[in-house]
């Protein structure tokens, strides 16, 4: 099992290329970039190349106008953030993880997520290996 965690980065959503043709360009270029680089200073080992299960665990730092008792209900777990579709942040972050932890995203074979607020922003991700009777 691995376990990563990086910390004080919120966490993006996946985003289609813009422009077409010769001017296309990746819009989430520059936070790929970043998530990748915590990544390869986390895992130095070759990417794996088995199936695998991973699951997210997004937390995203709270909302400035929330008064104290919604802090509390929001750091207790009664109040879990709307705003970002899991399976784009999922997207997202599987793609960061090709080629540095995983091989390639096909070998993803059960993927699960869970959004929260907590007071320091990050993303925890655990990637275990599948039982396969190949």
């Amino acid at each position: 099992m691995i376990l990563i965690y990086i910390p004080r980065l919120e966490p993006v959503s996946w985003k289609s290329h813009a422009g077409w043709g010769a001017r296309s360009y990746n819009p989430r270029a520059l936070e790929k970039e970043t998530v990748q680089l915590h990544l390869r200073n986390f895992y130095k080992e070759e990417p794996i190349d088995f199936p695998v299960k991973v699951h997210f665990e997004f937390y995203f730092s709270m909302p400035k106008h929330f008064s104290k008792k919604k802090q509390k209900d929001a750091l207790d777990d009664i109040i879990r953030p709307l705003r970002k579709d899991c399976t784009n942040l999922q997207k997202f972050t599987e793609d960061c993880l090709k080629g540095i932890v995983i091989k390639d995203d096909d070998l993803v074979c059960e993927i699960s997520s869970k959004k929260f607020y907590r007071e320091i922003p990050g993303i925890y991700i655990t990637v275990e290996k599948l039982n396969s009777e190949e």
